[in-house]
């Protein structure tokens, strides 16, 4: 019975042993791998490193002359070569301010239009409206020839905002800006640089000036 019981003992312990020793060769077969890993992708970088340097040109300085040493003169031109064409300079806008201005006035009450030709800082008198001219300027927009007129409108007998309008009127682009007035309508023909005879300031005689209405609100009524 007790040489049974040694040999139970004796087998067991070599059963721990073989278990211990298949456990060893297990790492060591994982740590030989790894190994062979990591030398297999040393050597392909290796090879990478090595084509590289195989196909990058060598770098060479450039031959640039010390400093202060004589500098070969610069080639003189070729008489006989072509020259580029000179690029055109962009042409700068038309503007030109005009001393005159002429207009035409539109009563609308009877439809009758009527021509006036005005200085530059003076005025006419149409009804009970006087008209100022400012400035008269002629340009060239993007897409036709320009004439601008900067004017003034008022009613001198109107107690109360005798100034109905003042800005530029235009000749092409009359949508741009236009006087709003019940009676009255201005528009702008053209600027120019001579006329014969400006049109003067109308003066209304004292017995007519007494029969006509005071303002636009009583010629309304």
């Amino acid at each position: 019975m007790t040489h049974l019981i040694a040999h139970h003992h004796k087998k067991a312990k070599m059963m721990q042993i073989l278990r211990y020793l298949s456990l060893v060769a297990v790492v060591c077969a994982l740590v030989i791998t790894s190994e062979f890993a990591y030398a297999q992708e040393d050597s392909a970088a290796q090879e990478d490193s090595d084509l590289f340097s195989k196909e990058q040109p060598a770098l060479v300085a450039p031959n640039v002359a010390p400093f202060g040493a004589d500098t070969p003169a610069a080639e003189a031109p070729n008489a006989d070569a072509v020259p580029e064409a000179e690029a055109e300079e962009p042409q700068e806008p038309i503007s030109e301010i005009l001393p005159y201005a002429h207009l035409a006035i539109i009563d609308k009450r009877n439809a009758t239009r009527e021509v006036v030709t005005v200085k530059s800082n003076s005025s006419v008198v149409y009804g009970h409206m006087e008209l100022t001219l400012q400035r008269c300027v002629r340009y060239q927009s993007p897409h036709v020839l320009e004439h601008a007129a900067l004017v003034q409108l008022s009613e001198p007998r109107r107690a109360k905002q005798p100034l109905f309008f003042y800005g530029w009127l235009f000749q092409v682009q009359k949508a741009l800006s236009h006087p709003e007035h019940p009676l009255y309508d201005v528009v702008l023909l053209e600027c120019r640089a001579k006329v014969k005879q400006a049109t003067k300031v109308k003066k209304q005689d004292k017995k007519k000036s007494e029969d006509q209405p005071k303002d636009t609100e009583e010629a309304l009524d």
